[in-house]
């Protein structure tokens, strides 16, 4: 097998096949973000008629949906650089191969972008496309999942374990809480609170614990359930 040789997986939903591709050889497509329905979803011209079913290999969670004049492509992460995907189209002719022009996701509607940017903010890194699709469907049939998702942040072990200082983290955490950011009389009450730990430079997990606790247990944090406050901001 060649350098540009690749086995991927099908996964269609009645089939798993696996195909060995030589990506030096397959034809590109371009993705261009067009407005479809009041959206502005990933798309590509579709290159062949008689289009019935599309995946993009190796990554089932991306929807792949063909109508009359686009083929969408959904579930994808704003803000990250997408590269190398190739597109499996099933056709009246038969099986075609694309390999996707590399392309930047740069909008999505408030749900997505409010997720991809929360969670960018807190990891510094892209959300997975599994973890997208799960809170994104969530947040789509009930806004109240906001303050689970935030929480599903705020108390993971790998937020817990960022090396920041007690000051910006204190900032991050409820920024990612409240949406907004805290003010300098906020920051010196959680510092007058702390002084002993800080003083003796003592900032482990069951103090960031303590302190996310205190603002998700505030009031205010309860009402923080309207997708529309997100659009707002």
């Amino acid at each position: 097998m060649s350098k540009s040789e690749l086995v991927l997986t099908t996964e269609y939903d009645d089939s798993k096949e696996k195909v060995v591709l030589d990506i030096s050889n397959l034809p590109s497509l371009r993705v261009e973000e067009v407005k479809v329905n009041s959206k502005i979803i990933s798309c590509v011209i579709p290159p062949v008629d008689g289009i019935f079913r599309g995946v993009i290999l190796d990554h089932p969670i991306i929807d792949v949906i063909i109508n009359d004049k686009y083929i969408e492509i959904r579930g994808l992460i704003i803000g990250k650089v997408y590269s190398g995907l190739i597109l499996n189209l099933e056709c009246i002719p038969g099986s075609k191969f694309y390999l996707l022009e590399d392309f930047l996701v740069e909008n999505g509607d408030i749900i997505s972008e409010y997720i991809c940017k929360t969670y960018k903010l807190a990891f510094k890194r892209d959300i997975s496309e599994e973890k997208f699709n799960e809170w994104y469907f969530k947040l789509q049939q009930d806004t109240k999942y906001i303050n689970d998702f935030i929480k599903d942040i705020v108390y993971d072990k790998e937020f817990l374990e960022r090396n920041i200082d007690f000051t910006e983290f204190i900032k991050l955490v409820y920024t990612l809480i409240y949406r907004k950011d805290i003010s300098d009389k906020g920051v010196k009450r959680f510092k007058e609170l702390y002084k002993d730990e800080i003083k003796n430079n003592v900032f482990d997990n069951d103090i960031k614990l303590d302190i996310i606790d205190e603002m998700i247990n505030n009031k205010q944090f309860e009402y923080l359930v309207d997708i529309r406050e997100i659009s707002e901001e």
